[in-house]
């Protein structure tokens, strides 16, 4: 069975720094389980619609989040494989109590722990080849890509596939 592994320390912060304590808070708050709207609330912040969300998004509060959430884990003895093994025994006992319901909010859960809701990344890569044609393309008038839109197409290459 894996253990979970001490979390590094955070970075120490300065006076400097981009987080004031009511931002401290927060984090602390939404680290303990809090909604954004209740932690922004419980570090003396006014919420507004939104705002609540975009504190979250700043990349200093991100990763003192982060931070936070791995060092609760490790207090709890937490790893990412346990909490998808315990979904998985919920989501079985839901089959056995015919409960279709539950089995999806289950599955709901696993899919987000896997991240299989995060939007799709392709990469496409030209050739040489596709690269010329494309510096070509670039290169051309717009009344020569108009032409080349409206035209016929008079020299192709194909070829046959068979199944």
């Amino acid at each position: 069975m894996p253990v979970a592994k001490e979390p590094k320390e955070p970075k120490r912060r300065n006076k400097s720094s981009l987080l004031s304590e009511q931002r401290v808070k927060f984090v602390e708050a939404r680290a303990s389980g809090l909604t954004a709207k209740d932690s922004m609330a419980v570090a003396g912040m006014k919420p507004h619609d939104g705002t609540a969300n975009a504190l979250e998004k700043h990349p200093a509060v991100k990763e003192l989040l982060k931070a936070e959430q791995r060092k609760n884990a490790y207090m709890l003895g937490l790893t990412r494989e346990q909490v998808l093994q315990g979904m998985m025994d919920a989501i079985d006992q839901a089959k056995l109590l015919s409960d279709p319901l539950t089995q999806i909010a289950g599955w709901r859960e696993v899919a987000k722990i896997c991240g299989f809701y995060a939007p799709e990344v392709k990469k496409v890569e030209l050739s040489g080849s596709g690269k010329q044609v494309i510096d070509r393309l670039r290169s051309l008038s717009d009344e020569e890509l108009l032409q080349i839109a409206e035209g016929d197409v008079i020299d192709a290459e194909f070829e046959e596939v068979k199944h």
